[in-house]
């Protein structure tokens, strides 16, 4: 079950649920002293260039480097 796999886990293991009302949100780093970790989930947003219009998103299932977005 779920919350068996939660309560199993241990620190170094990979694929961590770290949410249990968002199981699909990860752990971003960002490196900073005051706030080096963040959760969630990455996305891609395209918008127009004259009206800044979106006109497609995508949300990312792992924590990919932005200059692979």
């Amino acid at each position: 079950m779920f919350y068996q796999q939660v309560l199993a886990q241990q620190p170094k293991d990979k694929n961590k649920i770290y949410s249990l009302h968002e199981p699909d949100v990860y752990v971003i780093a960002k490196g900073k002293d005051h706030k080096q970790y963040e959760y969630g989930n990455k996305v891609s947003i395209v918008s127009t260039k004259d009206n800044n219009i979106i006109v497609g998103v995508v949300s990312h299932d792992k924590n990919i480097h932005d200059s692979k977005t």
